[in-house]
Formats: structure tokens, sequence, C-alpha cells
């Protein structure tokens, strides 16, 4: 049963997407199609594509994620994170299938003592987290099916992302500077396809009674960017990559010290017990992806 079911990915070659793509296709009969195959915009080209394909599952890995590019952007952000959110929730409706949809810890304003659970107050800082907090409203209010997952501080080993830049930076400047009052989860790539793939694996997507989920999906513990930097490039050094900077000559800032055109929340942790429940898995610490993606970018 599981390998007849027809997963359609937007987003293909993201850093979520392509992960997810690389799991899923050894058991399910995948599409992945990137931005250059489709404009996932597009209304009547998303709709080419239920017609043909006609999917059991849509995992929407496509979104708009330039924080601060968002700013100046907000009908781009607006069309991807939203407009584009709105036709694949009444496209899977209208076909009977399941959308997962990926969101965001900026979803939140970073005020809240305690972690954040899926059932807390909204309040986004900027435009990217605005638009995306509409995306998710629209399939709550209207999806048949779905599960949206709350990511954070997402990354791969492919792809521009924090630990990537991070990496490159070390390796020819001997001091880098590193935020060091913002504090979230990070979150590979990695752990996000397989607990995905544990998800539809293990809870019936197509015939169960509830099919409604909004669910936290970040390893556990938190960090600030520096603390985060600090530990990749230990990771680093103990793999034996040469760097000029080490996590000895990291210097940490405040957010007021360095120029960011989109407020971010402070601090976001997002709390997990709720999926860890569902899928039958304890999550690990989010150092052990951190590790992991030095010993992958050190294999290439």
């Amino acid at each position: 049963m599981i390998n007849k079911q027809k997963i359609l990915i937007t987003g293909s070659s993201g850093q979520v997407g392509a992960k997810i793509g690389k799991v899923l296709s050894p058991h399910f009969d995948v599409l992945g199609l990137s931005r250059n195959d489709l404009d996932v915009a597009s209304h009547s080209s998303l709709e080419k594509v239920f017609k043909s394909f006609e999917p059991n599952i849509v995992i929407n890995a496509a979104a708009y994620t330039k924080v601060d590019e968002a700013e100046n952007n907000q009908n781009l952000a607006k069309a991807i994170n939203y407009s584009a959110v709105k036709s694949l929730s009444e496209l899977c409706a209208a076909n009977s299938s399941f959308l997962i949809h990926f969101s965001t810890d900026y979803v939140f304003d970073g005020s809240m003592a305690h972690p954040c659970s899926e059932n807390d107050q909204t309040n986004p800082l900027n435009v990217y987290g605005q638009t995306k907090l509409a995306g998710d409203n629209h399939i709550i209010k209207h999806a048949h099916k779905y599960a949206i997952f709350r990511l954070a501080w997402v990354y791969d080993d492919h792809g521009i992302n924090f630990p990537r830049k991070i990496l490159n930076a070390a390796k020819i400047n001997s001091r880098i500077k590193v935020v060091n009052d913002q504090f979230g989860t990070p979150t590979s790539a990695d752990f996000i396809s397989k607990a995905v793939f544990k998800f539809i694996a293990n809870i019936d997507l197509i015939s169960g009674d509830n099919g409604k989920w909004l669910l936290n999906l970040v390893p556990n513990g938190c960090a600030s960017w520096f603390e985060f930097a600090a530990y990749l490039l230990v990771c680093a050094e103990e793999a034996g990559i040469e760097l000029k900077c080490k996590s000895k000559d990291l210097i940490p800032v405040s957010t007021n010290q360095i120029n960011q055109l989109a407020t971010r929340p402070s601090k976001v942790i997002l709390a997990n017990d709720k999926i860890q429940k569902m899928i039958g898995t304890e999550f690990a610490d989010w150092r052990v992806g951190a590790n992991k993606f030095i010993q992958q970018i050190n294999r290439c």
C-alpha cells in the first residue's frame, strides 16, 4: 500500500525539498518539481500538475525564505508564501490529496518565557513571518486534510545557509562577528526529512478520520547564533578542516550592532513533544545534526 502512494513535492531543489525527495523516493512514487519546473504562484500550472499526476500527498517545500529581502519584496513573498499555499490547499481539497506544508518559528514574536506550543498566540515581527502565517491560517481554515510543520533555523549540507556561510568565512577570515542575543533551535534538513517520512509511514493520512495537524518540528535544545557557530567550528576543528578562525576567535555582537532590515524575535523555542509522541521517536539534541553536517561537508 505504502509504495503505491503518489507524492508531489514542490520546491524540490531547495534544502528541505531535495532532502525529502531523496528520503521518500525509494518508498513512494515521487514527483519532485523545482521552481524551474513549476511556478507555484500560478494556479493554472498547479492545476495541470494535479490533473496529470493525481497525487495522494502533496509536500509543499516551496517558500520565499529571504527574511530581510522580503521587507522590500512583499508582493513576491506573499505570492509564494500565501497565494501559492492558497491554491495548493484548494486543489488538495478538490482532489482529496493530503497537504504537508512547512511553516516557521518566525510566526512568534519571541516574547514568551516558555517553549511555544502549537496553540500559543502568534505575532510575527516581519513580512516573512506574516506571509508564512497567512498561508498557515488559510490551510487551517480551508484545507480538507493537512499537516503543517513549524521549523526553525533550517540548514543543509547543500544550499546557502548559516552553517555554510560560517564555515566558508572561517576558512578565509581570522575573526568573525556573530549575533549572540537571538535564540532558536538549529534544524537540519536531514532531521526534517526523516521525521516527515516517519510521519507519512506511521499515520494514515489518506483514509484516517483525524487529518488536521499543526506540529512543531525541531530537535531538542536551543542556542544563540553565536553558540551555533562556535559549536560548528569546534566540530570542524575536530574533523581536521583547516580554519583561520577557530571557535575561540569568534566575536559576539548584539542585534543592534548589525544591519538587519527585518526584525527578528529574540528567542523562540518550539515545544516538540507532540510530534515525538505521534511518530514514536525521541528527538536528539540539535548538536547531533550540526555534527553530522560537518561530517557531510568534510566528505564533499
